[in-house]
């Protein structure tokens, strides 16, 4: 028995995989620099187009509307800045025990409502009407 063995051909050239550094490349790296600062760029433009939006908190983007301290429910409430499920109910209790609020000054009346919370929710907040107040509070008062 005898085993032969294939040698490979030695006719065929003998390429030499080699890897050229980034640097070497000046057309590739400027591709890449050019890319990056465009993507920079459209950031900071955008940032530049849109200044008023950088200062409103991020639940007024959100939401989008203001609060009628007189008419909303418990979850419009809670949607305000700082004001949870607790505070809201307090907000509904009030209003439903003393009749509607005739300012947003009012709303210190009630228990966990400070001058910096007031603050936080007035932006947020349609400031009632006094003569709108005075008819829902005569139609509160009307109902049995």
């Amino acid at each position: 028995m005898s085993l032969t063995t294939k040698t490979p051909p030695t006719n065929l050239p003998v390429t030499k995989m080699t890897t050229v550094p980034l640097m070497q490349r000046p057309v590739q790296l400027l591709i890449v620099l050019v890319v990056c600062l465009l993507f920079v760029s459209q950031i900071r433009f955008s940032q530049l187009a849109n200044p008023a939006q950088d200062n409103v908190p991020a639940n007024r983007v959100a939401t989008g509307v203001l609060v009628d301290v007189n008419r909303a429910e418990l979850r419009e409430l809670s949607l305000l800045p700082s004001v949870g499920p607790v505070l809201a109910r307090r907000i509904v209790s009030d209003r439903q025990l003393n009749g509607p609020f005739k300012s947003l000054g009012d709303l210190k009346r009630i228990h966990g409502i400070g001058d910096k919370k007031l603050a936080q929710i007035r932006l947020y907040c349609v400031s009632p009407a006094p003569a709108a107040a005075e008819s829902l509070m005569a139609l509160a008062s009307e109902s049995p």
